[in-house]
């Protein structure tokens, strides 16, 4: 799975003892920021089948809610990120 957000968001998610890897990045980003550059943070994850088809079960579901589709398409996507 890939995802993509704001570098605040992406950082939260990251698994712990990435603190080298999030503070060399926060460099560069400081530095794009000082040259007026806007930045996107991209993050992989391998995702097992075992996790992947309930999840997707679930996805499918919440894309089908005819009441508060919105909310329970965000609750579930939060699951795998």
């Amino acid at each position: 799975m890939i995802s993509k957000g704001a570098d605040s968001v992406i950082t939260e998610l990251l698994e712990p003892g990435q603190d080298d890897l999030i503070n060399k990045t926060n460099q560069f980003v400081v530095k794009f920021a000082e040259e007026g550059l806007r930045t996107l943070y991209l993050a992989k994850r391998e995702i097992e089948e075992s996790e992947y088809i309930p999840w997707n079960d679930k996805s499918k579901e919440a894309k089908l809610a005819l009441s508060e589709r919105e909310e329970r398409v965000a609750e579930v996507d939060a699951i795998i990120e």
